[in-house]
């Protein structure tokens, strides 16, 4: 009997090395695919914290680099975007005409002192008498209830009725196409005004 119980032992030994051998070999598997893992947390983290530095960096306030039009005899600014980027004004008759250098420079006739392309007007209270053509009564607030206010005032602003840039033309079509030209114009100055603000 002895025999057989050397064997069987022998038998018990290998199970318990090879036992020993797939335990070490999945602890050894564990432990490298946990490190695996942590390094590679490790460098996600590095890599989002290298990347949100840069954000946080811009999300610190930067000046203000928008150019503008000041209206000095009123204490207010405008901003001059694209094309009225090199806009001047004249101040005559309690009104701002506005013009830009550019224009001016193809239509003498554009000029703020002459016929211009636009024009501001302001007012104190939305209470005051419109006094416009076409108010028959009605007061500012009636007429233009979303006018911005800066400095004390609330502003508008008009295209001139006129167009500066017919260089004497006279048919419909020459007088349709000038006042094409003077739209994009027009159409800055009304939303510089909607943006106005005290200096």
């Amino acid at each position: 009997m002895k025999k057989d119980q050397k064997g069987f032992s022998v038998l018990v030994l290998l199970l318990i090395l090879i036992l020993l051998a797939i335990l070490g070999f999945t602890g050894y598997y564990v432990y490298n695919t946990q490190q695996n893992k942590k390094n590679t947390d490790n460098t996600k983290s590095a890599d989002n914290n290298a990347s949100s530095q840069p954000a946080a960096a811009s999300s610190v306030t930067k000046p203000d680099t928008t150019k503008y039009l000041v209206i000095k005899e009123w204490g207010v600014k405008i901003p001059l975007t694209g094309t009225i980027a090199d806009a001047n004004y004249v101040v005559s008759n309690g009104y701002v005409y506005v013009s830009t250098d550019s224009l001016v420079k193809k239509y003498p006739d554009c000029a703020a002192n002459k016929t211009t392309v636009y024009a501001f007007g302001r007012f104190k209270s939305m209470m005051d008498a419109y006094d416009q053509p076409g108010g028959d009564g009605k007061t500012y607030g009636d007429m233009m209830p979303n006018a911005p206010m800066a400095a004390g005032y609330y502003y508008y602003g008009t295209p001139s009725q006129a167009s500066c840039n017919l260089n004497g033309a006279t048919t419909a079509v020459a007088i349709a196409a000038a006042e094409a030209e003077l739209k994009p114009y027009k159409d800055a100055f009304a939303a510089s005004i909607s943006k106005v603000v005290a200096n």
